[in-house]
């Protein structure tokens, strides 16, 4: 059985362009895909577009009201087999139509991949991104470089001891204090030199066991 998978970040994260790497990925193969992207996102017209300057036309440019599983049955009857979903822009989906590519998975055996935001920029989450943290059965997020300083990162990819969790990340002023490890180094160095003497230019003659570096 096929898989739902919804892949979530913040903005600039990369999302359109990784959905444009897995779509050439199918076609290398010489399998099919079928891109689609709700209209609502007005962005590039009916372009996939990719802020390294790469784009995709879309398949579909789907209403609110588009069936997604009979659209895809009909163009498996008409075009031939699909392969793969992909989808950009998913928080902008409906409650139903993530249904809709959950039965194209699990009926029709093929895989849907989900791109979109979690929730927008006040923390209030989207009807599809919503309906897809519920129904997805592969869910994960999609990192940039900021991410890994936690003072830079966006309050939309906020994550917290809940994966669910919508709580914004605390701000630096109030972060927790982290225990530096130069102070760890220090105390260790004063250790040695307080037991220690110098011959010849090297420290000898340890007396007592260096403390555990503290963590």
């Amino acid at each position: 059985m096929a898989k739902l998978y919804f892949r979530y970040g913040a903005m600039n994260c990369g999302k359109s362009t990784a959905l444009i790497q897995v779509a050439y990925n199918y076609r290398e193969r010489n399998m099919n895909t079928v891109i689609i992207k709700p209209e609502t996102d007005t962005k590039g017209s009916d372009k996939v577009i990719s802020r390294l300057d790469v784009e995709r036309t879309a398949d579909i440019l789907a209403t609110r009201q588009d069936n997604f599983y009979v659209m895809i049955e009909n163009w498996q009857r008409e075009k031939g087999p699909v392969h793969c979903v992909l989808v950009d822009e998913a928080q902008f989906l409906t409650h139903s139509q993530v249904d809709q590519l959950f039965e194209v998975a699990v009926i029709l055996d093929i895989p849907v991949i989900c791109y979109g935001l979690r929730t927008d920029f006040l923390l209030n989450g989207f009807e599809g991104s919503a309906r897809l943290l519920l129904m997805a059965h592969s869910i994960e997020e999609l990192k940039d470089h900021l991410q890994m300083r936690p003072e830079k990162r966006s309050p939309t990819a906020a994550r917290s001891e809940d994966a669910l969790s919508l709580r914004a990340p605390r701000s630096p002023s109030k972060a927790k204090p982290v225990l530096s490890m130069n102070r760890s180094a220090r105390a260790a160095i004063s250790s040695i030199k307080r037991n220690t003497r110098t011959v010849n230019g090297c420290r000898v003659g340890l007396a007592h066991q260096i403390p555990p570096i503290m963590s």
